[in-house]
């Protein structure tokens, strides 16, 4: 039956043509991009794996350039390092030249020392000058920042290579000492050598009485930072009475427990955090600043660009918008285009190239619907300036109006800190980083800050408000005072806020010391009052109320030092002069009769011109003193010495003593003393290693070195009959011990006295003093190059390695710095050739041993992480590939298919339109 009304058979065609055309625009659509998904709708699924995966690319790739450049940075610090290498090796050259004293003259020594200069000046010119990319690399400014806070003293050398700071920025390091490294030790006992004891001469001299009175030492602490004045005086029987409260120190400290106010200003719009902490003696140092508020607010200088657009038949007032790209400076820029071709008239803002591209409609259209267009981009706006209904004339197309905005200022960032509402103002620019945010408050004298994440990202004014007491953890410590006699030296530790009168008031509770406060009573003390002050008491005098007594004792036993001991004041000897002779064992002391003495000085001065006794003084306490005039010529006995009663070795002994440096053999003939042992062993100790000492009548021999490296080897090739060395012997070899530790409980590599450790999170290797057996605590707060080698951005696909300063000042080890090889030292080629080789080859074994760490650290890490990205990267191209492209061969086939369905399906519709048309042929019959 045929209708006319409803064509079914059009509908059917037109749905089956409406579909190929969505077939036919689909394959056009993947041909021409060459990717499967172009929209979410064409796989969802896919399009979120696909998006996955290119982010996974994007970071991985970024991860192999991060990774490339940090190659780059160690290639050029070892580049550095191998011309320093270089250098010391000259050094070490001329060292060993130099000590050719037989041969050297004087000025060839000097020319030599000239070189040795100029390495040196060139060693800290290199460590001075190499940078990357204007970074210093072997300054120690990339070095890890490192605070000992017990066991420092018997720290020697420490460096750290690597440490995983993780999110906190800090690592706490507890070195727990179990056991001390010790030396080789061989001993003979003291039937091995028949050395009997003998007895040492003495003899004294009896000072007359002289009486003077006792004063007490007293002086002011002046507080230039509190404006305030202290008076402390000694107090009489104290540990500091008399004389003695004249070497008395004070020094004034913040306390131990206190602590500065620290916290975090998180920037969430900025995906940025900034830590802040109060300034140790700034206004909100202490508990103060727990109490600190911050305010961030916009610039106040910030003005948007503006200005008026004038057309032929109108004008259009236009302004950047508050918070879109072209604000602020941006906006100065702007550039205008003006075309006429698109069906709608319409704007569009590009930031990229600063551009506002006006496209009225071809038919035309009003300046108020032009100005319209331009309020739709949000980044500007704008309104109607004169002639609103008025068209737009063809005209006013231009490829590029500048200069048509002005008056745009992005402010200036900056802080400020009011002590009395406790307040941080951030007044932030457009375009600021949180870096520069950063700077303006660590800026302040009060507050230090970095930026700890998203440092380079740009400030948002979202992030606009007030942060009230961000600050925590702040501490005023409590104040104490101390008094140590035996350095003499008062110690306050002062909290903040202490006053000039409660620090007068904890001094004077001292109870060797009275004190009070003289100015400024009420005033509080600041950082400034922070020093150590020498010598600050004065005017102390010891009382003489009892003979004194020298007495003169002869350093070797031995009946040969009897004699005579003259005590003498006489017109011949110079005023305040000494003159001491020794005839034999006969000794005349000689003091000027008119002059008084300081009796510490006179026997200082007599030990001065005495060899081979020690002089001492018993009787009054102090520096008293008495007047020769009074003094009357004596005589008394050097007495008491007694001759060894052994007769030495018993008899003829040949043995090889070896050691970590060498061997050297000794031969001595049948009664030879321990004395003549020794000496002969520690003559060449600097060969063999070892050193020989005598104690309670045994021959000790011990290693100079502490570890397992170290060893006593005594081989005795050769003893008469009747001989006991060998027999007495402990041992005939002796080997060190190393040093046994953990560090964070894990177990240390001991090597001496040097350890050694390596694991995921920390790297280092320290030295303690010889046979040290205390423990180390430190904090590492920062510091060290981070590499970010993964493309995550978190601590465990990160590396933090620690690149110290190789300046002479800090090249060198257990003996001593490389600066000291500089003329007039105390290691130059003049003076100490062999000290100046020790340091020249710890100075080339740190530097071997930096380059050969960033070395295996280039090649093991760096040069690894860039292989493994690599396939990594390929694998993950391939995924995102295998989803996302398009296949040619089959969006081609379906794309001919498509076009044949949408010619057939054209062709069936226009046959279907035309059936109702046969309906007429009905009606002329």
């Amino acid at each position: 039956m045929s209708r006319i009304n409803t064509n079914v058979s059009s509908l059917i065609a037109q749905k089956t043509l409406t579909r190929s055309n969505d077939q036919l625009q689909e394959a056009l659509s993947r041909l021409s991009t060459g990717v499967r998904i172009n929209s979410g709708k064409d796989d969802p699924a896919g399009l979120i794996a696909s998006e996955n995966l290119r982010r996974d690319i994007t970071s991985s790739q970024r991860a192999i350039s991060n990774t490339e450049r940090a190659t780059q940075l160690i290639s050029t610090a070892d580049s550095a390092l191998g011309q320093i290498s270089n250098l010391l090796n000259d050094v070490r050259g001329l060292v060993t030249e130099a000590a050719n004293t037989g041969v050297l003259s004087d000025e060839q020594i000097a020319a030599n020392q000239l070189q040795v200069d100029s390495s040196l000046e060139a060693i800290d010119r290199i460590a001075q000058v190499t940078t990357f990319q204007g970074r210093k690399l072997l300054d120690g400014s990339l070095d890890f920042i490192k605070t000992t806070t017990s066991g420092g003293s018997s720290l020697v050398d420490l460096n750290i290579q690597k440490a995983n700071l993780g999110q906190t920025g800090s690592l706490s390091v507890a070195v727990d000492v179990t056991a001390a490294a010790t030396r080789a030790s061989v001993t003979t006992n003291a039937a091995a050598i028949n050395y009997g004891p003998g007895a040492a001469s003495s003899g004294s001299i009896t000072l007359p009485t002289v009486t003077t009175p006792q004063s007490q030492a007293a002086g002011n602490l002046n507080l230039s930072g509190a404006a305030g004045q202290i008076n402390i005086q000694a107090v009489n029987g104290g540990a500091a009475q008399g004389a003695t409260g004249n070497a008395t120190d004070v020094q004034v400290q913040a306390a131990a427990n206190v602590a500065q106010a620290t916290g975090n200003i998180s920037l969430g719009n900025s995906g940025a955090v900034i830590n802040v902490q109060a300034a140790a003696g700034g206004v909100a140092d202490g508990t103060v600043g727990n109490a600190a508020d911050v305010t961030i607010q916009a610039a106040a200088g910030i003005a948007h660009a503006s200005g008026t657009l004038t057309l032929t038949n109108g004008s259009i007032n236009i302004s950047a918008a508050s918070g879109s790209a072209a604000q602020g400076a941006t906006g100065n820029g702007v550039t205008i285009v003006l075309t006429n071709s698109g069906a709608s008239t319409t704007a569009a803002y590009d930031s990229g190239t600063n551009t506002l591209t006006i496209d009225v409609a071809s038919a035309g259209d009003t300046i108020s619907n032009i100005s319209a267009a331009i309020d739709g981009t949000s980044a500007f706006v704008s309104s109607v300036a004169t002639g609103g209904a008025g068209a737009y004339d063809v005209g006013d197309n231009s490829a590029g109006l500048t200069s048509v905005l002005s008056g745009g200022n992005n402010g200036t960032t900056s802080a400020s800190y009011n002590a009395g509402t406790n307040l941080i103002t951030v007044n932030a620019a457009l375009g600021a980083t949180v870096t520069s945010i950063a700077s303006a408050i660590n800026g302040l004298a009060d507050f230090n800050a970095t930026a700890t994440f998203g440092g380079g990202n740009t400030y948002q004014q979202a992030d606009n408000a007030t942060n009230n007491n961000f600050l925590s953890g702040g501490n005023n410590g409590t104040t104490s005072v101390s008094y140590n006699s035996t350095s003499n030296l008062i110690t306050v530790n002062a909290a903040v806020g202490a006053t000039v009168g409660s620090i007068a008031t904890a001094i004077n509770g001292l109870a060797d010391f009275n004190a009070s406060a003289t100015l400024g009573s009420g005033n509080s003390l600041t950082g400034a009052d922070y020093t150590t002050t020498n010598n600050l008491l004065s005017g102390g005098a010891n009382a003489v109320n009892a003979n004194d007594v020298i007495t003169i004792t002869s350093n070797t036993d031995g009946s040969a030092f009897n004699g005579t001991l003259t005590f003498a004041a006489n017109g011949s000897v110079p005023a305040n002069g000494v003159s001491v002779t020794k005839t034999g064992p006969n000794i005349t002391v000689n003091v000027n009769n008119t002059s008084t003495y300081n009796v510490d000085d006179l026997v200082t001065a007599i030990q001065g011109q005495l060899s081979g006794y020690t002089v001492s003084r018993t009787g009054s306490a102090g520096d008293g003193s008495f007047a020769a005039a009074t003094e009357t010529s004596t005589t008394t006995a050097l007495t008491g010495g007694t001759n060894d009663t052994g007769t030495g070795l018993s008899a003829d002994l040949v043995f090889k003593l070896s050691g970590a440096s060498g061997s050297q053999v000794f031969t001595f003939a049948a009664g030879n003393t321990l004395t003549n042992i020794v000496d002969s062993i520690n003559l060449v100790s600097d060969a063999t290693g070892v050193a020989a000492s005598i104690s309670s009548g045994t021959l000790q021999l011990n290693s100079t070195a502490y570890g397992s490296n170290a060893f006593v080897d005594v081989d005795v090739r050769s003893e008469g009959t009747g001989g006991t060395f060998a027999a007495g012997l402990s041992s005939t070899r002796s080997t060190g011990s190393d040093i046994v530790a953990t560090v964070n409980g894990t177990l240390a590599n001991g090597n001496g006295n040097r350890l050694s450790i390596n694991t995921s999170s920390l790297e280092l290797n320290l030295t303690v003093a010889d046979g040290s057996s205390t423990d180390v605590n430190f904090t590492i707060s920062g510091g060290g190059a981070v590499f970010q080698l993964g493309p995550d951005v978190v601590s465990t696909q990160q590396a933090r390695i620690g690149i110290g300063s190789v300046n002479t000042a800090d090249l060198g080890g257990t003996n001593g710095r490389l600066f000291e090889l500089r003329s007039g030292s105390a290691k130059d080629l003049k003076s100490d050739t062999t000290g100046a080789a020790k340091v020249v080859d710890e100075a080339i074994n740190k530097v071997t041993s930096l380059r050969g760490r960033l070395g295996a650290f280039q090649r093991t890490t760096l040069e690894t992480n860039i292989a493994s990205l690599s396939d990594t990267l390929t694998n993950l191209t391939e995924a995102e590939s295998s989803i996302r492209d398009a296949d040619f061969a089959a969006e081609s086939a379906k794309l001919t298919r498509a076009q044949i369905l949408v010619q057939s399906g054209t062709s069936v519709l226009q046959i279907a339109n035309q059936n109702p048309q046969q309906v007429l042929s009905l009606l002329r019959g």
